[in-house]
C-alpha cells in the first residue's frame, strides 16, 4: 500500500468519524421525529425521546434541529409530569434558541409556573419578570405583573394571595364615596 493510499485512508476515517456522532444521534431521532407535534401521544415515543432530544440540542447548538428538539423535549418533560425538568429546560430553551415568539411565550411560562410550583421563586420571579418584559400587553404579562408582586412582597401561596385580594377589596369598600 502506498503512502498516499494511507493518507487518503485515516483521512476519510478521520472525516467520517467527525461526522458520525451527529450523524448517529439523528439516525436514532428519526424514527420518531415525525411524531414530534404539539399534539403528540408521549407514550407512542421511547422513553428516553425527552432525553435524546435534549442532548442532542445541547451538544449541537448551532443545527438546524436543535431548536425544534430542545421545544419538543420541553413539552414531554412537561407532559410527563415533571415540573423541575420541564423549567430548567424551558430556561434552556429561552437563554439558548431564538425560537418564535410563541415559543418563547410558552417556554416562559412553563419556566415561571413550574419554578413557582417547587418553590423555586428567585427563578419563578426571573421568568415572570420576563414575561411582564416582552408581553406586557397581552393577558398572560398582566397575570404575570401580578404574580412579580406578590411573589416580591412574599404572599407566594393561594391563601396569602387571595387573602391580600379581599383585604383590598374590603377596604376599598368601606372607603366613603366622595360627594
Amino acid at each position: 500500500m502506498s503512502k498516499m493510499s494511507r493518507v487518503i485512508g485515516v483521512l476519510f476515517f478521520v472525516v467520517w468519524g467527525c461526522v458520525s456522532k451527529v450523524d448517529k444521534d439523528l439516525q436514532s431521532i428519526e424514527p420518531f421525529e415525525a411524531k414530534l407535534t404539539p399534539k403528540m401521544n408521549v407514550d407512542s415515543l421511547p422513553k428516553n425521546a425527552d432525553s435524546m432530544l435534549f442532548a442532542f440540542a445541547q451538544a449541537n447548538p448551532k443545527h438546524p434541529k436543535s431548536e425544534n428538539f430542545c421545544y419538543y423535549a420541553v413539552l414531554i418533560q412537561e407532559r410527563k409530569n415533571h415540573g423541575v425538568k420541564a423549567a430548567q429546560w424551558a430556561e434552556y430553551y429561552l437563554q439558548n434558541f431564538n425560537g418564535s415568539k410563541e415559543r418563547k411565550l410558552e417556554s416562559a411560562v412553563v419556566a415561571s409556573h413550574y419554578y413557582e410550583q417547587n418553590g423555586i421563586y428567585d427563578k419563578a420571579l426571573e421568568y415572570y419578570k420576563y414575561l411582564v418584559e416582552h408581553y406586557a400587553d397581552t393577558d398572560i404579562g398582566k397575570q404575570a405583573k401580578t404574580m412579580v408582586f406578590f411573589i416580591e412582597k412574599g404572599m407566594v401561596t393561594p391563601e396569602q394571595q387571595l387573602e391580600y385580594i379581599q383585604k383590598m377589596n374590603d377596604s376599598a369598600a368601606i372607603k366613603p364615596a366622595n360627594p
